[in-house]
């Protein structure tokens, strides 16, 4: 279902002081729907069909499937004709506004209904961002002290992480020392002393020591690795080595795995190879959106 998020900075805005144009550009607001138009679209005259000369540039407004004496209705103005007076007033350009976007304009008429400018600017805005940000990274530095002065014992009794798959959040305490312990093992099997050095190896070398790693057994991790590329690329993610961990550590083992055969070596290669395809066209897309 729509919704709108309302600025509270509106109280300090031009429009603010036009009670009519208030009223209206309010009601507009609750009436608005997001719509994405992928062409630029003509503004139309309030009280006639010509075109202004003005466009609304292609991207994501609210857009209102609703006449002009729809909204004045619903707005509950009496006045008809001051009501499109506002109208008009509401898709001109104002000099005196505080934002440059749109030359001032906030609703604007086209071809079926009307266009609420910057309906997705004050929707999409959150004042909250710096103080989770820091609270996140707080709880980050707490997780990360409290990882250290773990004891072996401690360590040893949350070893139940095997039963865990993307939907346990009860579990997520299991999953994250997982992780720790799972790159400690990689970083160990490399000849590294640090998580900087182990990252200094190449993305090959790095992949088929996790194959390897006796942690991993039952999963292919060449093709889970795959897998995760192609998630990352679905929903804009960046593909990092700490994130394929976590997804291994959720990976769900088959019930039974066959005996290795002659042609595991053969197979592990095949799909490197695929793998470093999807790879690169991951990396390939990231640069151009650049």
């Amino acid at each position: 279902m729509p919704f709108v998020k309302l600025d509270t900075n509106i109280l300090n805005s031009t429009l603010w002081f036009e009670r009519m144009c208030r009223e209206i550009f309010l009601t507009a607001l609750l009436m608005a729907e997001p719509r994405e138009f992928a062409e630029a679209q003509e503004q139309i005259e309030i009280r006639s069909m010509k075109k202004t000369g003005w466009k609304v540039p292609p991207g994501w407004y609210g857009f209102v499937p609703a006449a002009s004496v729809g909204i004045i209705r619903r707005a509950m103005i009496d006045d008809q004709e001051a009501g499109l007076d506002a109208m008009e007033q509401l898709g001109s350009p104002e000099a005196g506004s505080r934002t440059a976007d749109f030359d001032g304009r906030r609703l604007v008429r086209v071809d079926g209904g009307f266009v609420v400018l910057n309906y997705f600017k004050y929707r999409d805005r959150d004042y909250t961002a710096a103080e989770r940000q820091a609270r996140y990274r707080a709880r980050k530095k707490a997780g990360i002290s409290k990882r250290q002065q773990s004891s072996t014992s401690s360590v040893s009794s949350r070893r139940d992480v095997d039963g865990v798959t993307r939907d346990g959040g009860e579990q997520s305490r299991d999953v994250t020392q997982a992780e720790a312990e799972a790159e400690a093992k990689i970083t160990k099997t490399l000849g590294k002393s640090s998580r900087a050095s182990a990252t200094s190896v190449s993305d090959d070398e790095w992949l088929r020591s996790l194959a390897q790693d006796k942690t991993y057994n039952g999963l292919d991790v060449v093709r889970e690795h795959g897998k995760m590329l192609n998630w990352c690329k679905a929903n804009n993610k960046t593909a990092s080595r700490r994130r394929f961990i976590n997804w291994l550590n959720r990976a769900e083992r088959p019930m039974s795995r066959t005996a290795p055969s002659a042609h595991d070596d053969d197979r592990i290669e095949a799909e490197m190879n695929a793998s470093r395809r999807r790879l690169q066209e991951y990396r390939e897309k990231k640069a151009s959106k650049l």
